[in-house]
């Protein structure tokens, strides 16, 4: 695996930011996703993946089980509250997966330039205030970066790990719908093939009393203005709610590969088409 380098930091209010488009995973949950690299369809690029299931980051371990390079651009271990070295990201969508080591513990976690400036920063990409979400120990935010020097600004009484990854996925791996993902909580799921929309459907069975679910579409193209972080889905409701979303119109762009970002609490299925 190719990284581009290993950083280690010292010392990382309502779930905020859960599909990071201004940009925890349930260990019971069940998982239906297939590392597939069989390819039949054909893209501009290459060959496409005839898989019929999405990949699923939703830990650590995650970025290091995929069936191509992750692009790790730093790995961040700590305890407490710190900032981070600086580190260089590309434009385009970037993951931080992270574990966090209490349950209840509040934390919180801004993705920001070096420069100070706030376009393209993401504040509270990664956040809980305490024992409202458990499940959001681990998770898998995704956020849209400049071609800039970050750092990450962690607010934690706890201990906690952070690594940040960039990852771009060849043609044999890129999925076409119609194509599904199940889990829960939060994670990022991908790659798909997309011209110029996408229609999500599904089921959303809510854990607690916040009963939502939201999706955020992160193309690999166009990734000049981090604007194109698309939401594609918002739900609510109760056990068993039906999703049936509206298809999104992508007018004028053209995407190509995008990645989901996906944040709940409460297991989903969901189907993505054309």
């Amino acid at each position: 695996m190719r990284r581009r380098g290993v950083l280690t930091a010292g010392g990382a209010s309502l779930v905020a930011g859960l599909a990071g488009c201004t940009g925890g995973m349930d260990d019971s949950s069940e998982d239906d996703t297939a590392n597939d690299d069989t390819a039949s369809s054909s893209g501009p690029d290459g060959d496409r993946s005839d898989a019929d299931t999405l990949l699923t980051i939703r830990e650590i371990s995650d970025l290091y089980e995929l069936p191509f390079d992750a692009t790790v651009v730093g790995e961040f271990n700590g305890d407490g509250s710190t900032v981070t070295d600086s580190f260089a990201l590309e434009s385009g969508p970037t993951i931080l997966a992270y574990e966090f080591g209490s349950d209840t513990a509040p934390f919180s976690v801004d993705l920001n330039r070096t420069d100070g400036d706030t376009l393209y920063s993401h504040p509270g990409i990664i956040s809980r205030m305490g024992d409202s979400a458990p499940e959001f120990s681990t998770g898998s935010p995704m956020a849209m970066a400049d071609a800039r020097d970050y750092v990450l600004d962690i607010d934690a009484d706890t201990d906690w790990s952070i690594h940040v990854a960039q990852p771009r996925a060849p043609a044999a791996e890129i999925r076409t719908m119609p194509v599904s993902t199940s889990g829960a909580g939060r994670a990022v799921v991908g790659p798909i093939d997309v011209a110029d929309r996408i229609r999500v459907t599904g089921e959303f069975n809510p854990a607690g009393d916040l009963d939502f679910l939201t999706a955020v579409a992160f193309p690999e193209g166009n990734t000049d203005d981090p604007a194109y972080a698309t939401p594609i889905l918002s739900q609510s409701g109760d056990t068993g709610s039906e999703i049936d979303g509206e298809p999104i119109i992508f007018e004028g762009l053209t995407w190509g590969t995008a990645w989901v970002s996906i944040g709940a609490l409460g297991d989903w299925s969901l189907e993505f088409e054309a």
